[in-house]
């Protein structure tokens, strides 16, 4: 009785977090992968969720197209936090904070504007306005991917859950 207890208790932590691998190295999904969880009602499980004004027309709509998915790493409140964002065309559907996700070592951070890897971490100001910066708190990591010379927001930057 007990080993069947452990393995429903992993099954159901996989499927409530925003993870395309395992619990201790993941990314966030992809926009495709997002819009069917969305879609699914999987999405409103995930740690922290919100909403925002895209879901509305998402669900008027089902077959749009998220346009954009993004993963951010930011300090929670002194803690390390990774946020997987999803965008239609309206703007933010949904977002997921995961309290105590660090950045995988493997995936650099990328200081050129032009950085030739794959996905990498960008530096960015959290606030668009310097007013609402927060000390200590004024910059956070964005994950791009560089196509035919421009950025894109992305999801390919690996996370991690646990050291």
């Amino acid at each position: 009785m007990g080993r069947k207890r452990n393995i429903l208790i992993v099954m159901l932590s996989l499927t409530t977090l925003p993870l395309c691998a395992n619990a201790e190295d993941w990314s966030c999904p992809t926009a495709e992968e997002g819009r069917g969880l969305f879609l699914k009602g999987i999405m409103a499980e995930w740690p922290n969720y919100a909403e925002a004004d895209g879901a509305r027309v998402q669900r008027q709509h089902p077959q749009t197209a998220f346009i954009a998915a993004q993963a951010k790493h930011i300090d929670w409140n002194g803690r390390d936090a990774a946020i997987c964002q999803y965008y239609n065309h309206i703007g933010l559907v949904a977002s997921s904070v995961v309290i105590g996700a660090k950045r995988h070592p493997e995936t650099s951070i990328c200081k050129t504007e032009t950085c030739v890897s794959k996905a990498y971490w960008r530096n960015e100001f959290t606030y668009s306005s310097p007013d609402l910066d927060k000390a200590g708190q004024e910059q956070m990591l964005v994950c791009m991917e560089n196509r035919d010379g421009l950025s894109f927001p992305s999801t390919a930057c690996r996370l991690q859950t646990k050291d």
